[in-house]
């Protein structure tokens, strides 16, 4: 008893890594060789097997003794312990057996006995397999499938498109998994810390939470990879690759703004220091992008446009190798039908640019321009337009310009536009908007940037 508590103990206990490879080398080499001299019935190769048996079956106690030890020192998963332990017991009884078989001292039929190894390989194989999870967290063989979505294809995804960047999705929770997980997980919960999903981190273990929201330099997750590399409480421990200045400074950063789990980078504080780190080191643009530039969509059909040039739209491609389009009805003096309307809404999902300036648009023609979801730049100046026809407006999240200019709107409309939270220009002059209507309006959405005339701004 003495002996399972002492240091020693684990300092033995930690070579399992090392000699758990023996008995896989040496099982499986005598599997693969019995399979291969059923046809030969060679005698030397029966000698082979018989070595390889008893090296597999000797070093399986030897590495069973020392997985006991280890187990000692903790932070495992007790479920997955219980099963690795007594599926590698089982494999030793097993790999005896066979020796039994092979050695003549017990008769079986030899197709018990290959049906026999082949169900001591499963079991190793198992628990090899249970022994990884537990040292490297359940993910670790099938995180980098290649047609799944690795790490390194999230984050590159999510850098090439800052406007939904997550700090703690892209950034922090990558850097954690590294160099944390291995000793933090559902199978090996070193301290009573697991730190695989936020809502665990977020609990923290053994002594309370791990964060101090807003305040690194009292937060013990940064105290721990801060601290002096030769401290017993350094993490992580063992000789790890500890974390680098830069992730260091990240860490910190995102606990000083709050340690949000769900905020994107455009929502925060963001100092010259980590600015760099961010552009210069991780290959992130901090550019705002707009939406055509993220989002895609494929191209209109060449029937759908020719019907709508024949209804006296034109269309044009808002970009080189891009599909959206920019739309405008060029008929002089004429009004475009609730038919026209529903022709041009097959071509919704293309148009991010339209104009339907001074051409009589009334309020319930809103209703269809209403469902143009991809629209991002909206010119229905000058036409007869009230409060009612904006209400139908209210689902064009990606609008960034709406020109209302010369329409018959009141602060009312005003409720509507908030809404819409990608907006940055508004065109309100000689309109029925009071000043005091926009200065509620821009204190809702601070980067609006409202053009109102002369007459109405000097009254701002």
């Amino acid at each position: 008893m003495l002996l399972l508590e002492s240091s020693f103990s684990l300092f033995i206990g930690r070579f399992h890594p090392v000699f758990v490879h023996l008995p896989i080398g040496f099982l499986l080499l005598a599997m693969l060789m019995e399979f291969f001299n059923s046809k030969m019935r060679s005698q030397n190769m029966d000698a082979a097997i018989l070595f390889a048996l008893k090296l597999g079956a000797a070093s399986t106690v030897i590495a069973a003794g020392m997985g006991w030890l280890l187990a000692n020192e903790g932070g495992y998963n007790e479920s997955h312990l219980f099963w690795h332990r007594w599926l590698g017991i089982s494999v030793g009884v097993l790999s005896f057996i066979a020796l039994a078989v092979k050695s003549d001292i017990i008769a079986i039929p030899e197709g018990v006995y290959k049906i026999g190894l082949l169900g001591m390989v499963g079991l190793l194989m198992a628990t090899g397999h249970l022994g990884g999870n537990m040292t490297h967290g359940a993910s670790y063989l099938t995180e980098y499938l290649p047609f799944g979505n690795s790490p390194i294809a999230t984050a590159q995804k999510a850098f090439n498109n800052p406007d939904s960047l997550f700090v703690y999705q892209d950034l922090i929770h990558p850097m954690l998994e590294k160099r944390c997980f291995e000793c933090h997980n559902q199978d090996k919960d070193n301290g009573g810390l697991q730190m695989q999903t936020a809502e665990l981190l977020s609990k923290g273990g053994d002594g309370g939470p791990v964060l101090t929201n807003g305040k690194a330099i009292d937060s013990e997750l940064f105290k721990r990879i801060t601290k002096d590399p030769t401290s017993k409480k350094f993490m992580p421990t063992g000789g790890k690759m500890h974390l680098g200045f830069d992730e260091v400074k990240l860490i910190g950063w995102w606990i000083d703004e709050g340690a949000t789990f769900d905020k994107p980078i455009s929502e925060m504080s963001i100092p010259k220091d980590v600015k760099y780190i961010l552009e210069n080191k991780l290959n992130v643009s901090l550019t705002k992008k707009s939406y055509v530039e993220t989002a895609t969509v494929v191209p209109v059909a060449n029937t759908v446009m020719e019907n709508l040039t024949e209804l006296g739209f034109s269309g044009s491609p808002l970009a080189s190798g891009n599909n959206f389009l920019d739309i405008r009805y060029n008929k002089l003096g004429e009004t475009p039908s609730a038919s026209d309307l529903a022709t041009l809404a097959q071509a919704k999902e293309q148009i991010t640019w339209l104009n339907l300036a001074n051409r009589n648009i009334s309020d319930d023609m809103l209703t269809t321009i209403g469902t143009f979801t991809n629209l991002t730049r909206l010119q229905i100046q000058q036409n007869p337009i009230t409060d009612k026809g904006i209400a139908a407006l209210g689902n064009l999240k990606n609008l960034e310009s709406l020109n209302l200019y010369g329409t018959e709107i009141t602060d009312a409309a005003l409720s509507t536009i908030e809404q819409l939270p990608n907006l940055e220009k508004l065109f309100l002059w000689q309109t029925k908007v009071t000043p005091e209507g926009v200065e509620s309006l821009q204190s809702k959405l601070p980067k609006l940037k409202v053009e109102l005339g002369t007459a109405m701004a000097k009254k701002l």
